[in-house]
C-alpha cells in the first residue's frame, strides 16, 4: 500500500517483490518505464498510464486495474490475470501467449495484432456465454 504520489519511477525493475494495492496511476507520467519479474502486484492500479513495451513475467496481476492505459507492445509471460480488469485499453501488439485466466472484451479495447494461444480463446469470448471444448 505504498504511496507513489508526485514520484516517478524511470527504468525501475522489480524483482521478486510484493506489491500488493499499489496506486501506480498516482506516479508521474513524465518518463514512466517499469518492468517486474517474479512479483505480485494483486489489487494494484495501472489506471490511464502510458506504458508500452512494460514486461510482466511470472508475476501475479489478480485483480489489477489497467483501465484506459496504454500496453501497446507490452508482454505478460508466465502471468495470473484472474479478474484484471481491462478497459478502453490500448493492447496493440500485446503478447498473452503465456498468460492465465485473463477475461478481455475485444469489443472494449483496442487488440490489433495483440497475440493469444489457442488456450485462451476462452477469456476473449466470455461474454458471449459460449463452451469451448
Amino acid at each position: 500500500m505504498m504511496k507513489l504520489d508526485r514520484s516517478t519511477l524511470n527504468n525501475v525493475s522489480f524483482k521478486d517483490c510484493k506489491i500488493l494495492g499499489v496506486n501506480f496511476s498516482a506516479a508521474e507520467d513524465f518518463l514512466f518505464t517499469v518492468a517486474f519479474e517474479s512479483c505480485s502486484l494483486d489489487y494494484s492500479s495501472f489506471m490511464r498510464k502510458k506504458m508500452p513495451k512494460t514486461v510482466f513475467k511470472k508475476s501475479s496481476l489478480k485483480e489489477v486495474t489497467f483501465t484506459q492505459a496504454n500496453l501497446a507492445g507490452s508482454v505478460f509471460d508466465d502471468c495470473n490475470l484472474l479478474e484484471t480488469v481491462f478497459r478502453q485499453t490500448n493492447l496493440t501488439s500485446v503478447n498473452f501467449s503465456t498468460a492465465l485466466n485473463y477475461i478481455i472484451d475485444p469489443e472494449l479495447n483496442t487488440m490489433k495484432k495483440a497475440i493469444f494461444s489457442s488456450h485462451g480463446l476462452e477469456g476473449l469470448l466470455f461474454k458471449y456465454d459460449l463452451k469451448i471444448v
